[in-house]
């Protein structure tokens, strides 16, 4: 970041990070798979890719833009069944705490739907994995704290 907070957070400046802001810039109508898919393929070829990834998708959730969170969403949820463990182990508090926030409605009610539909389907893959706890046990205490779900 440039000295006055103008400029590209450093997060977006690594290989990844350009290609996760390129993939959900506000501009896009619809989802830009092959840019998802090639950011899912660079995750399980470079040992750094994860931790980049994921650090330059909070960033991206953190955005005022609804568009942008959405396609961030979108490339989040691809990230999680294209990369298996090795994304899913650089998941950490905060970026689910981005995610969360998303699911209080206040990036849009189609995010929250959105980020809540992604809790669950989390919450239901790693179910039995003690080491990426983090989403069963965030699914189960927003049920507890009578967050309501999506049907699957």
């Amino acid at each position: 970041m440039s000295i006055f907070g103008f400029g590209t957070p450093s997060e977006l400046q690594t290989h990844v990070g350009i290609a996760v802001k390129a993939a959900t810039d506000s501009l896009r109508l619809t989802p830009d798979w092959s840019k998802n898919i090639d950011i899912c393929d660079e995750i399980n070829r470079k040992k750094d890719a994860p931790d980049q990834a994921a650090k330059a998708i909070r960033r991206r959730l953190q955005d005022s833009d609804q568009q942008t969170v959405y396609l961030t969403l979108i490339l989040l949820e691809a990230c999680m069944k294209n990369c298996g463990v090795t994304f899913s182990s650089a998941f950490d508090r905060s970026l689910m705490d981005e995610v969360i926030n998303i699911s209080k409605g206040n990036k849009g009610n189609k995010n929250a739907d959105e980020a809540l539909r992604l809790i669950q389907q989390w919450a239901r893959t790693y179910e039995k994995n003690r080491s990426l706890s983090i989403f069963f046990d965030t699914y189960m205490s927003m049920k507890s704290r009578g967050v309501v779900f999506p049907k699957e």
